[in-house]
């Protein structure tokens, strides 16, 4: 569960922006930032988040392009079992989390399943 505080929200990973349309309605008040590598994954978010004034798509790999900013909540959904070294990759994940940050990871997808 986001924490009802959190003013800045990154959607790591976040694939056709659905999670971040449902953040960016749920929390108008919070800026949420939604980061994907695949061009056509962010094209699409683009044309669903649109709307949402509270909300920003970002073409990156990981959280290489986000160094420079901190945020309170951070989700990563059904992207670590595509991650070469997932453990290496989630610790990267405090360089871009504010001290007090929490951070949501839902894995859905086995990794044998694709």
């Amino acid at each position: 569960m986001v924490p009802t505080g959190a003013r800045r929200i990154l959607d790591l990973c976040g694939g056709n922006g659905e999670l971040a349309e449902h953040l960016a309605r749920t929390f108008p008040k919070s800026e949420v930032a939604l980061s994907d590598l695949s061009p056509g994954m962010v094209r699409n978010s683009q044309r669903r988040l649109f709307r949402y004034r509270n909300a920003r798509v970002m073409q990156g790999n990981w959280v290489d392009p986000l160094r420079q900013q901190k945020f309170d909540c951070i989700v990563v959904k059904n992207s670590i079992h595509v991650l070469l070294r997932p453990e290496a990759k989630l610790l990267r994940l405090r360089d871009v989390l504010s001290p007090q940050g929490s951070i949501i990871i839902c894995e859905t997808v086995a990794p044998a399943a694709i």
